[in-house]
């Protein structure tokens, strides 16, 4: 599981041998409220191709990291 803090923009601007070719998943969203009352958004990737099927990474997002993500996909997708 992970809390974003704080995004940082890399300077790698095409895959890397070394990631090689990303694996197709499915994602599960969940709003979940913490004990402060306040809200955050859990991303959960799986494969379900893979042996056990499970969660493979869990991340949350804050109203704060959410807003600086979707600032993110605006200016890199140009929209």
């Amino acid at each position: 599981m992970a809390n974003i803090v704080e995004f940082k923009k890399g300077s790698t601007y095409h895959l890397s041998e070394r990631s090689g070719k990303p694996t197709d998943v499915n994602c599960i969203y969940e709003k979940q409220i913490l004990l402060d009352g306040s809200i955050v958004i859990v991303i959960k990737t799986y494969n379900p191709n893979s042996k056990n099927g499970s969660i493979s990474q869990t991340i949350h997002f804050t109203k704060d990291t959410a807003t600086q993500l979707i600032d993110i996909f605006k200016k890199e997708f140009a929209i």
